[in-house]
């Protein structure tokens, strides 16, 4: 997949309404509602909560008609979950706010990938390039999460804050790491699409968790691998089954 510099992909206002502007507050909302969540829960509990988000995916792929409702999809999920549950177990500290906090943004999670996959593999495909979706969809993830920004950290924003590092003047340090975190989150962003253009949702947010534990890795893995299958599968009968009209359609042509 290359990008060329000459193409400008265009989307009408219409459709960024439709899709986009709802897949940049559901991952605002997500980034926040996480981040919000850590400051009451260990990173262990955050890991397991967090794995929930799998099932909200597999609920709204089958509301929105992006998957058919199969058992095989269900168990698969519940086999990844259930895995990654196993990743932090007995490592927990349960803390209600924050569970709350996390559930949500699992819900997030859900839906922004489900329109996200929408949008790059529907029928329509309005946009078929990570730098497009990243284009297209970073100003109203800005325009989502800055009224909460001014809410939340506005009052204690100042410029001493923006420009002292370890309580000494230091501008630089602070540009730095400002511009190496956006780096690292611009490259986060383009692989996770990039890996959504060719598998799922599913598959995207369980490879954004990496763990130990071997019986819940296996788990994971076999969710996986039966999730894969049963979309192959499917594809593969939906290319039988588009054959023979295809096949007939060109033989009425010739006759």
């Amino acid at each position: 997949m290359e990008y060329r510099a000459d193409r400008c992909t265009r989307i009408s206002f219409k459709d960024q309404l439709q899709w986009l502007v709802p897949i940049g507050i559901c991952a605002s909302l997500d980034i926040g509602l996480s981040n919000w969540g850590l400051k009451y829960v260990t990173v262990s509990f955050f890991t397991m909560a967090k794995s929930s988000s799998i099932l909200f995916i597999v609920a709204f792929a089958i509301l929105l008609h992006l998957e058919r409702w199969r058992p095989v999809l269900v168990i698969s999920a519940g086999f990844i979950a259930f895995g990654l549950f196993l990743f932090t177990w007995r490592s927990v500290q349960f803390e209600l706010r924050g569970l709350l906090l996390i559930e949500l943004a699992a819900a997030c999670t859900g839906l922004r990938w489900t329109f996200s996959q929408i949008v790059m593999q529907g029928e329509e495909k309005l946009l078929k390039h990570p730098l497009d979706m990243v284009v297209y969809v970073q100003p109203w993830m800005f325009l989502a999460i800055l009224p909460l920004f001014f809410i939340y950290e506005g009052s204690h924003l100042s410029f001493d804050k923006v420009t002292h590092y370890l309580n000494e003047y230091a501008p630089f340090y602070v540009l730095f790491f400002i511009s190496f975190g956006g780096l690292l989150a611009f490259a986060m962003e383009i692989a996770e699409y990039l890996l959504l253009v060719y598998t799922s949702g599913i598959t995207l947010n369980i490879f954004g968790i990496i763990k130990v534990n071997t019986v819940g890795l296996l788990l994971c893995f076999c969710g996986m691998l039966l999730h894969a299958i049963s979309r192959r599968t499917l594809l593969k009968a939906r290319t039988k089954s588009r054959a023979p009209d295809t096949r007939r359609l060109l033989t009425d042509v010739d006759a």
